[in-house]
């Protein structure tokens, strides 16, 4: 079954079984999703570093991946907030120059 029941389970097992095979797939659904969630947040954080680096004079890619959490608490968000502002100004501006160019 897809919950994770098997038949037998769902037919000869205590009634409250399957309310608890469904929280349990709910939570894992969303643990599943959140991790989901996550992966597509750092693939866009290393695109975005990437795109700062082709056309940023100041920007560099990583050369190490990013250590999860232990960066995050050592600097605070309005630090980050700053810095990922700084990266979108000098790629905007590096956009403009080229497209004045052309």
């Amino acid at each position: 079954m897809s919950i994770g029941m098997t038949c037998e389970e769902f037919w000869e097992g205590d009634s409250a079984l399957p309310a608890f095979y469904r929280k349990a797939y709910e939570l894992k659904q969303k643990t599943l999703y959140n991790e989901m969630n996550f992966s597509a947040w750092l693939q866009g954080r290393y695109t975005a570093e990437a795109i700062s680096a082709c056309f940023g004079k100041r920007c560099a890619y990583p050369e190490k991946p990013y250590e999860l959490g232990r960066e995050e608490t050592k600097r605070s968000q309005e630090e980050i907030m700053i810095e990922n502002a700084e990266r979108f100004r000098a790629l905007v501006e590096a956009k403009n120059k080229h497209m004045k160019g052309r």
